[in-house]
């Protein structure tokens, strides 16, 4: 009977943290939700004027729409708020299933991302654009 009980406990312990990551990352992806305009990208070579304007638009699901020039393109992205810095994994379908791994900082109304642009490599450390990478730091306001 004491078997039964500590395990009950160990299994509802465990429910209990789980569900507070569950929480923790609802509470993230409202956060991301909504609709956010490009203010700024740039990249080793400086500022990048391509993406300035564009749209990307964050659903609580886990999906994402890039609004450029007329153009859309979807994707997923996933998040790790627990991790230093917080983590963000976009996922894109139409390029064979790759992944950009970035990480991220948001506040109610500034989005700022560092992401190694060139799919399935390694995640940037800290919010820096180092030569000859191919990482871009993108910061975004919330569209009013």
């Amino acid at each position: 009977m004491m078997k039964l009980s500590l395990a009950g406990f160990v299994v509802s312990a465990m429910l209990l943290v789980g569900g507070g990551d569950d929480a923790a990352l609802k509470k993230e992806k409202a956060l991301f939700k909504g609709t956010w305009k490009i203010a700024k990208a740039e990249n080793a070579k400086g500022e990048d004027d391509g993406f300035r304007g564009a749209e990307v638009v964050f659903d609580e699901a886990g999906n994402l729409e890039l609004h450029k020039c007329g153009e859309t393109k979807k994707a997923m992205y996933k998040l790790n708020p627990k991790a230093k810095p917080k983590e963000i994994d976009i996922l894109i379908d139409d390029d064979g299933g790759k992944t950009i791994k970035g990480i991220y900082e948001i506040s109610k109304n500034k989005l700022k991302l560092c992401v190694e642009a060139i799919p399935d490599s390694a995640r940037p450390a800290e919010f820096a654009v180092k030569d000859n990478t191919a990482i871009m730091i993108v910061t975004m306001e919330r569209a009013k």
